[in-house]
């Protein structure tokens, strides 16, 4: 590839793992010999992974540019305490985050077993999530769906929806949704939840919240050991069976 500066757009949120695999590959190919790769991406593990440095840019305009981890760090702290109504009964598609706003997602947080704040967990620790979430018109029918999913290739490991029949809920209420993985039986690698509440357009979503913000990673037991696996080169993203308590909460 005869070229200085390669551009590459959101490359892991399309095609199979194969596909996936060769562009990661042409991307380390282009790196190592010294030329230039811009990654756009959504998902900060992948970010981190491949980039030593990140330049984010918010409506055009370059809010921090400086070391991967502390400038994923500020943007994570940033999605959770920055949440921002979004237009009710009309589709928008912002990137990691879409829906008709009926529902809508708020305060994103990952816990340890006692309550406390994390997002590294080990192998056959308890992992635990919570969202709040805000109604901002009447709905009849809304299902709440989780997924956990690998942050390099975006393959889905798990997913959970909420069985019919659906309860109603009404504007101005607020509540939480909350997933407790017992015992997680999860390799070491990096991840992130797939959050939905599908809505009256199940095609649609009043919100669907695709990473960027909800990331965590799973680690060596060895603090030597990486959980930087190759794409392509480990197939064992989880033990079987696992279990999960799942609770949606209205106050």
């Amino acid at each position: 590839m005869d070229t200085e500066i390669l551009l590459v757009d959101e490359v892991l949120a399309v095609g199979d793992a194969g596909f996936q695999k060769k562009c990661l590959e042409k991307m380390g190919d282009v790196a190592k010999v010294g030329k230039t790769v811009i990654f756009v991406s959504h998902s900060m593990p992948a970010i981190e992974s491949l980039c030593p440095r990140i330049i984010w840019i918010d409506n055009g305009k370059i809010v921090k540019d400086g070391i991967s981890r502390q400038i994923i760090a500020e943007y994570v702290n940033f999605s959770y305490t920055n949440y921002q109504k979004r237009k009710v009964g009309e589709y928008q598609n912002l990137g990691a985050r879409r829906g008709t706003g009926e529902i809508q997602f708020t305060n994103f947080r990952l816990l340890n077993h006692q309550g406390a704040p994390t997002n590294t967990y080990y192998p056959g620790e308890q992992i635990w999530m919570e969202v709040d979430f805000e109604v901002f018109k009447d709905v009849d029918i809304a299902h709440f769906y989780y997924g956990l999913h690998d942050s390099i290739s975006r393959v889905r490991i798990t997913s959970w929806r909420e069985p019919q029949p659906s309860q109603k809920y009404y504007n101005g209420q607020k509540g939480t949704f909350s997933v407790k993985i017992q015992n997680n039986l999860l390799n070491p690698r990096n991840l992130y939840f797939y959050l939905n509440i599908d809505g009256p357009n199940p095609a649609l979503g009043c919100d669907v919240w695709d990473g960027a913000g909800t990331e965590f990673s799973i680690l060596h037991k060895s603090e030597t050991a990486s959980n930087e696996i190759p794409l392509g080169e480990d197939f064992g993203l989880i033990k079987m069976p696992g279990i999960a308590e799942v609770k949606i909460k209205t106050l």
